[in-house]
């Protein structure tokens, strides 16, 4: 929703986050959520992990900080010459 967010913003309605090439993608929250996550860790499970053990395998993953990205976030990767 951040991504729409900003492409609302910005009057690009198409944005989309393949510009900001993204290393982990969390849909489902209200825009600029995301950023309350920083400093806290979450373990993913397969959603139909109804036992113990199952979840036990679960991925942790931990938001550690914000990503500083590069100016090349300002050029769009699917508009080819």
């Amino acid at each position: 929703e951040t991504v729409k967010d900003v492409g609302t913003k910005i009057g690009v309605p198409s944005l989309t986050c393949t510009r900001f090439r993204p290393n982990v993608i969390i849909e489902g929250l209200e825009a600029w959520k995301e950023f309350d996550y920083i400093g806290k860790s979450f373990t993913c499970v397969p959603s139909s992990s109804s036992e113990e053990e199952e979840k036990k395998k679960g991925i942790k993953i931990k938001f550690v900080s914000r990503t500083v990205r590069c100016a090349g976030v300002g050029v769009d990767p699917l508009d080819y010459p």
